[in-house]
């Protein structure tokens, strides 16, 4: 009798100290923890964006400019607000704006954009393209006939069939170009044209509503003053797969411009700048910018 008394006192006891336990927990995440919560919920989102830094000038020995800097417009997608469910209908319709103003938009895939399908003959394109292959275990170039991998691309990519073949080409080549740059939040935004005229511009950002995800940014670019020696003094483009492999340690991203080939390339280490950070505070509930601040400053390459 006293043993099962003995039990019935420690089962009574644990079964207080698991209740007083289980208070406690409630208290804390109420009272104590509540408040944080309720503030995490509430606080708005801040998107940190790359803030590109100007690059050196090169003038000649009497201080004559020969290549400077201009701005000009470019159109980048920005994965926060890209809805991926209209992509395809959204690539569309930038395209055909984009060709209404004769901007070139970027464009990876070596195939050709119209009837007859065919593969281009850009080296590097195709190589791009194997390694692609090879990945979705789709065969080779040489295995596979142009038409065969439009078809591929268009069924990965969901492409109505309904389309013109010029139509899903466009879709697909932004796809594919989106796919190989790793599209995502940590590699945003992505530049997919350049050079666009005031009225594209206007054209866009009266469209915006139509076209999320859809920026336009001001951007730098190359000015030439010059005629002469244009091979010495080479040229700067965007950074390609390899040369991002090769030099994102140093700091270097996908959207990055870098020299190619003569004092561009030769000094790209001097003339290259420190690009900064800015941030972008966005309302939670309403999706409106509240404020925009520098993280880091840009530091400009030197002349």
């Amino acid at each position: 009798m006293r043993s099962r008394t003995t039990r019935m006192i420690a089962l009574c006891i644990a079964m207080v100290l698991m209740a007083g336990g289980l208070t406690y927990r409630l208290v804390q995440l109420q009272l104590v923890q509540g408040s944080q919560t309720a503030a995490n919920l509430n606080a708005n989102v801040v998107h940190k964006y790359t803030e590109i830094a100007s690059r050196g000038e090169i003038f000649d020995r009497n201080g004559n400019l020969l290549v400077g800097n201009a701005l000009r417009f470019s159109v980048q997608l920005d994965y926060y607000n890209w809805e991926e469910d209209i992509q395809n209908q959204v690539i569309l319709q930038l395209q055909d704006l984009l060709q209404e103003g004769n901007t070139p938009c970027v464009d990876h895939l070596p195939l050709t954009s119209q009837q007859p399908l065919e593969y281009t003959t850009s080296t590097q394109d195709r190589n791009k393209l194997a390694r692609f292959l090879e990945k979705q275990g789709w065969g080779t170039i040489e295995s596979l006939t142009p038409v065969r991998l439009f078809g591929l691309l268009c069924a990965r990519y969901e492409v109505d069939p309904n389309l013109s073949v010029t139509q899903r080409r466009a879709i697909v080549g932004v796809r594919y170009y989106l796919e190989d740059y790793q599209f995502s939040a940590y590699n945003a935004p992505v530049t997919l044209a350049e050079g666009l005229e005031i009225q594209g511009v206007a054209k866009i950002s009266e469209l915006s509503g139509q076209l999320p995800g859809v920026a336009i940014q001001v951007t730098g670019s190359r000015e030439y003053h010059t005629d002469a020696a244009a091979h010495l003094l080479g040229r700067v483009a965007l950074i390609n797969r390899e040369e991002y492999e090769e030099l994102k340690e140093d700091g270097y991203g996908l959207t990055d411009t870098l020299g190619k080939d003569g004092v561009e390339q030769s000094l790209e280490s001097y003339l290259r700048g420190i690009d900064g950070v800015r941030a972008v505070e966005v309302d939670r509930h309403t999706g409106q910018v509240v404020s925009e601040y520098m993280v880091e400053d840009t530091q400009p390459g030197k002349n």
